[in-house]
């Protein structure tokens, strides 16, 4: 009766545990991803304040005052 009528109710689809999974998966990697970009970024800064100490030049030696 209600197919004839054309008033048949559309149900909206529902979200399964797969889904919801896979929600959270996608959550997991997006900020897994943002902490290893974070993290990738300390440690880039620190290996280059460690090349630059070690391609400083060596600081210059006062001359000894003449006695």
């Amino acid at each position: 009766m209600s197919e004839q009528d054309g008033t048949a109710k559309i149900r909206p689809p529902t979200r399964d545990r797969g889904d919801a999974i896979g929600a959270g998966f996608m959550w997991l990697a997006k900020w897994s991803l943002c902490i290893v970009a974070i993290a990738a970024g300390v440690v880039a800064r620190y290996v280059g304040e460690q090349i630059d100490v070690r391609t400083a030049p060596p600081p210059e030696s006062p001359e000894p005052a003449p006695e």
